[in-house]
């Protein structure tokens, strides 16, 4: 249920009640000598850092390695993305020349 402060005219002192809205509708109407005030929210400030297990962590680092210009990858210090069209072009330049380089490392 949620928390509503209301001041009393009288008296100054501000009292928190807890009631629904359509009691709080009907409080107000009962007490004409207390208006409601505004109170601190319970917003949630910060959670701190996400602790996860060491099988999550592997995931986001595969994730990361398939995404190298992701945010997680910059976070994870995952293969920059250079390094990443290195292997493709390398890797396809592999498989282009099928055994065709000499041993002196000509195409």
């Amino acid at each position: 249920m949620p928390t509503y402060n209301f001041k009393n005219n009288e008296t100054g002192e501000v009292t928190e009640h807890f009631m629904k809205l359509s009691e709080m509708e009907q409080f107000k109407k009962d007490n004409p000598h207390m208006i409601q005030v505004l109170g601190a929210s319970g917003l949630v400030r910060g959670t701190g850092d996400i602790k996860t297990d060491s099988g999550f962590k592997e995931v986001l680092h595969k994730v990361a390695e398939a995404h190298p210009t992701s945010a997680l990858a910059s976070k994870l210090g995952g293969r920059s993305e250079v390094a990443v069209k290195t292997e493709k072009v390398t890797k396809k330049l592999w498989k282009t020349a099928e055994g065709a380089i000499t041993k002196d490392n000509n195409w």
